[in-house]
């Protein structure tokens, strides 16, 4: 069973990405965040196989909560999910530790996949 963290700003975001990955049978959401601060707070406590991570929020933003999250030394895999254009964000991404970087726009087809991906380190 593979534990998400689920990160946006946005609740109502959240709560259809929360729907989105309950219905996969693999997936168990134990949190979620509102907030890049909150993020670090709550993958320190849980820590979760993947934080589900957005890029732009107010206050900490998802690249500095990347980067904080990556820094704890958890096993924790972050994938960043984001309406941002890939080539501007993802070379960032990655450099922050991300492990992986989809744009929501096709989070409902290809979010499954991507965790498995992410889980097999192939991502």
């Amino acid at each position: 069973m593979t534990r998400v963290l689920l990160v946006d700003d946005h609740k109502a975001v959240r709560a259809s990405l929360w729907e989105l990955l309950e219905s996969i049978d693999a997936v168990d959401v134990v949190g979620e965040a509102s907030s890049g601060e909150e993020a670090v707070r709550k993958a320190r406590t849980l820590e979760p196989d993947v934080v589900v991570m957005d890029l732009a929020m107010p206050g900490m933003g998802g690249l500095e909560a990347t980067r904080r999250i990556t820094a704890l030394g958890l096993r924790t895999r972050i994938l960043v999910l984001t309406v941002h254009d890939e080539d501007e964000f993802l070379a960032t991404a990655m450099e922050a530790g991300a492990a992986s970087f989809l744009n929501k726009s096709v989070a409902d087809t290809e979010l499954e996949g991507e965790l498995e991906a992410i889980m097999r380190g192939t991502s």
